[in-house]
Parts: structure tokens; sequence; C-alpha cells
């Protein structure tokens, strides 16, 4: 299944970001800024056991399910 796909200049995109990583679904954000938000997406990731990658050339931001521990 492909990434749901969020675009920052939403003004309720963290609440959309919430809503879908309690469900576990895998999110992309486009237009991410690192700076103003980075910390506040870090956490979320942990919270939700997710992994969360930056791409600062495309700006965006990737959460990613974990692989199931062994």
């Amino acid at each position: 299944m492909k990434p749901l796909r969020i675009d920052c200049a939403q003004e309720n995109w963290k609440l959309l970001l919430k809503r879908n990583l309690q469900d576990q679904i895998e999110v992309t954000l486009d237009g991410f800024d690192y700076l103003a938000d980075g910390q506040f997406c870090e956490l979320l990731a942990l919270s939700h056991l997710m992994d969360f990658r930056l791409d600062v050339r495309n700006k965006t931001g990737r959460f990613t399910k974990r692989p199931p521990a062994p």
C-alpha cells in the first residue's frame, strides 16, 4: 500500500498526521520544514512505533512502519 501523502501547507496537517499514525498508516509529508516541526514528528514516530526519515532534497518527511522484531 502506498503511503498517504499530506501537504504541510494545509492548516490541519498535524491533526491528519496524528490520526493516520494512530491507525498505523504510513505517511509522507510534502513541503516539510524540519527546523519548525522536526522534533514534533520525531516524538510522534516514537510514540506510534514508526520510523521517521527526512529527505532534505525533496522537502519530505516519511513515516514508515518498523519491521517486526524477530
